[in-house]
């Protein structure tokens, strides 16, 4: 037994030594991992904002078909969310006003109006979204049981809907990082940080994508992982019977845990702490998560329980564990964590290797 460990070791050590030696000869390759709707994209975009010469008129007007339907998303899943759990409105101008919408987006055909949005059904959509019991659905989401989630994003996109009333309008850089979309292909994408070009691939997070994943194990030089700690009271869209959070978490123990990434750093972005933070003292941890010990509505003792919770899914001393809290669609925030902190670690590791 002890000439076959011996012997293993050996193999992993030339295995090791081949796995330096390639990665000297290339660029830095970081591989994005999380569950879905953990802000991956958005992240990518930040990178593009701040490395990537940012976005040019063209590619901000694309971005208008997508925050249209998301607008449609928005407005919908949440007046859905209130007639599946018997909600009915009071005020006679917000059902009227509803109707209107539904009328405008013929909801229940099979045709459905996504890539207009006109200066009316924008004030509509505002007036329904100004209502105060529509505002108290919107809170309470996720103690409501409905079919669709409400997206992370429809505060900000219904709260800034009549600007996209204007079909002149070019969505700004916030705009687009407020933007929803689910990734369901591998991408590449090269950002020059400091005269070091980094390869970043982004991977689609729900459950059917991850098998996609493996492939890049073998030739990856750190992983950054991504999860919402948002996302503690809500569903996956893919089984609502799985807590989000709790998905994460399995998911973050079996990337940390893997042997082909055995001595890969990762860095962990406990992202979306905006929208914690605004959920903590009116979404009761412990109805979600009953180990919670911490005071209920307190935010920095839910913050460090999360914390924990995924710090213990990395129990290997030797591997390196980076974990920030961030807001990934804060532009300035993100500016300092990339350059200072991602990078940092980088090239540390790179350094180590000689690549650097």
């Amino acid at each position: 037994m002890a000439a076959e460990r011996q012997r293993s070791r050996a193999i992993d050590a030339i295995l090791q030594k081949e796995r330096d030696q390639l990665r000297k000869n290339r660029d830095p390759r970081i591989l994005i991992l999380g569950s879905g709707d953990s802000g991956k994209s958005t992240f990518i975009k930040q990178l593009k904002i701040l490395h990537g010469g940012g976005y040019c008129d063209d590619e901000r007007k694309i971005f208008r078909s997508l925050i249209l339907e998301n607008i449609r998303d928005s407005i919908l899943s949440i007046v859905a969310t209130a007639s599946e759990n018997g909600i009915h409105f009071t005020n006679s101008e917000t059902k009227k006003h509803i109707d209107e919408i539904f009328a405008y987006y013929r909801v229940g055909t099979d045709e459905i109006a996504r890539y207009k949005l006109t200066k009316q059904i924008a004030s509509t959509i505002f007036a329904v979204w100004s209502d105060s019991e529509i505002q108290d659905v919107f809170k309470r989401r996720a103690e409501l049981k409905a079919s669709v989630m409400v997206p992370d994003n429809a505060q900000y996109f219904l709260g800034n809907v009549e600007k996209f009333g204007d079909m002149q309008y070019l969505p700004s850089n916030e705009d687009i990082l407020n933007t929803r979309s689910m990734t369901t292909q591998i991408t590449e994408t090269i950002f020059e940080i400091e005269k070091v070009n980094y390869h970043f691939f982004d991977v689609g997070g729900q459950q059917k994508y991850r098998k996609q994943w493996t492939p890049f194990f073998d030739t990856v030089d750190s992983i950054l992982f991504i999860a919402s700690i948002a996302s503690y009271d809500q569903f996956l869209t893919e089984d609502p019977s799985i807590n989000r959070m709790v998905d994460a978490i399995q998911l973050f123990s079996e990337i940390a845990r893997h042997p082909l990434l055995k001595h890969i750093p990762i860095t962990l972005f406990l992202n979306k702490k905006d929208l914690f933070e605004k959920k903590v003292p009116f979404s009761d941890v412990v109805k979600h998560f009953p180990d919670f010990k911490g005071t209920a509505g307190n935010v920095k003792h839910a913050a460090k329980f999360f914390q924990k919770q995924f710090e213990t899914e990395c129990s290997d001393q030797n591997k390196q564990l980076f974990i920030h809290y961030t807001c990934c669609t804060d532009t300035e925030a993100m500016e300092v964590i990339v350059v200072t902190v991602i990078q940092a670690m980088l090239k540390k590791e790179f350094q180590s290797i000689g690549m650097l």
